[in-house]
């Protein structure tokens, strides 16, 4: 009885042992077994999108200046609008003055008394003109007036041959290929020369005339002196016109304000463009650079424009290109509807939109956590988890490489080629890991 309780004891003691073993043994394999995440790649559409700097881009950009300006310099007092500002004919864009303006004034005072006291001196030699002489002054002025206005007609058209681009034909025709505005220059300056022709056999008829060298000289003088009173008596009248309206400088025509050339305190010339305007009609686009951007932007992308307020509006990229320094763009449309609820185009230009372009692609493929693709290049593959199960019944899980192809990737999403929807693929492993090794998953 006694040996039977002591064989009873030694059973226990090694069922205890046994036991003590196996439970050390599990939790051995548990500490050296790497731990890894598992997922399941699902079959999907990548959908890759970027947030993009914009800004407006006018197809046209008319230069405005003020009608009729002289040569002076103007002080702006306030400016009233800004680029992106959509205006009506009869907005006031600033207010300003005629910097010096009183001594200017005086100075075309000064050229009018001058002209107009050598005019008097002259009258005053009692220089009396036959009706031949009087002819000889009239073809003289005719020919004098004739000449400066063919100048003006020929410089204004050759100009435009020049910003055309264009050649005249054989013989000064005009080119094939010119537009309405060349060919209506061209008829002015035809109209001119005709008149030049006519006034200069009108002074070559009078030149027969036995006209004095005295009276010659007493004629051209005169009708110097004349003109130089005149000019300064125009540029008086025009310097107060100009000083006059610059108290109000009005939009000329309904349009975009895109480009501001003035800003309070500075002093420009009047001959220069003090803005540039695009017609209404003319609705600009959003100009995004991509020279840099990850994501290769084509025409049709859909693009997101989100306002400060929150408010988005659907668009799509209407064009893509290359600008005279080299960067890459792309132009996203715009409609009235669309810059209206948005907040204007002031909104839009100053930075108040952003500017989302989407890209979805057009065929499912597998989609992973760009964490769970590993290599780089060419070589990118998967650790794929595979059940194995030993002689003894021991179940384990296993890794395998995996090579897959790569087509894009987003954020922290990858597309591959193959189809890996029916695998289980490792990722975030606790340690190195390779192919052939023991994992577990995490239980949490």
């Amino acid at each position: 009885m006694k040996a039977k309780k002591i064989a009873i004891k030694g059973l226990i003691a090694v069922a205890a042992l046994v036991a003590v073993c196996m439970f050390f043994s599990g939790t051995i394999r548990t500490i050296a077994t790497a731990k890894v995440k598992m997922t399941q790649p699902r079959s999907g559409k990548l959908t890759q999108s970027v947030e993009l700097k914009s800004t407006l881009e006018f197809s046209v950009n008319n230069d405005v200046v003020l009608p009729d300006a002289l040569d002076v310099n103007i002080e702006v007092k306030r400016v009233k609008a800004e680029v992106g500002y959509q205006v009506k004919k009869g907005d006031v864009i600033f207010t300003g003055a005629v910097a010096d303006f009183d001594k200017t004034m005086q100075q075309y005072r000064d050229s009018y008394n001058e002209a107009q006291a050598a005019l008097n001196a002259l009258e005053d030699k009692g220089i009396r003109l036959r009706r031949t002489d009087e002819a000889w002054a009239q073809a003289y002025d005719g020919l004098s007036q004739a000449r400066s206005e063919w100048l003006d007609a020929d410089l204004a058209y050759r100009a435009r041959l020049k910003v055309d681009g264009l050649e005249a034909g054989e013989d000064d025709a005009l080119p094939e290929d010119a537009s309405d505005e060349l060919k209506a220059l061209y008829e002015t300056r035809q109209e001119k020369k005709a008149a030049l022709d006519q006034a200069q056999q009108a002074m070559d008829t009078a030149e027969r005339y036995s006209v004095s060298d005295d009276t010659r000289q007493y004629i051209t003088d005169r009708a110097k002196y004349q003109q130089q009173m005149d000019q300064a008596e125009q540029n008086m009248l025009q310097l107060t016109v100009l000083n006059e309206s610059l108290k109000s400088v009005a939009a000329p025509d309904d349009g975009y304000i895109t480009k501001l050339n003035i800003k309070p305190g500075d002093t420009f010339n009047a001959t220069q463009p003090y803005c540039c305007m695009c017609p209404e009609d003319e609705l600009p686009t959003l100009r995004a650079d991509v020279s840099e951007c990850p994501l290769t932007i084509t025409k049709g992308m859909a693009a997101t424009l989100t306002g400060r307020d929150g408010a988005s509006e659907e668009s799509k990229v209407e064009a893509v290109g290359v600008t005279a320094a080299g960067g890459k763009y792309a132009d996203i449309k715009l409609g009235k509807k669309l810059i209206k609820n948005l907040g204007g185009l002031y909104a839009i230009s100053s930075g108040a939109v952003t500017v989302k372009v989407e890209y979805k692609a057009k065929q499912s493929s597998t989609l992973l956590p760009a964490a769970a693709v590993r290599g780089s290049g060419d070589d990118r593959y998967v650790f794929v988890v595979q059940d194995q199960e030993s002689s003894f019944g021991t179940k384990k899980q296993v890794l395998s490489k995996q090579s897959v192809t790569v087509l894009a990737e987003s954020g922290g999403t990858v597309s591959v080629q193959e189809d890996l929807t029916y695998m289980k693929v490792a990722y975030m492993e606790d340690r190195s890991v390779s192919e052939g090794d023991s994992v577990m998953e995490y239980t949490n």
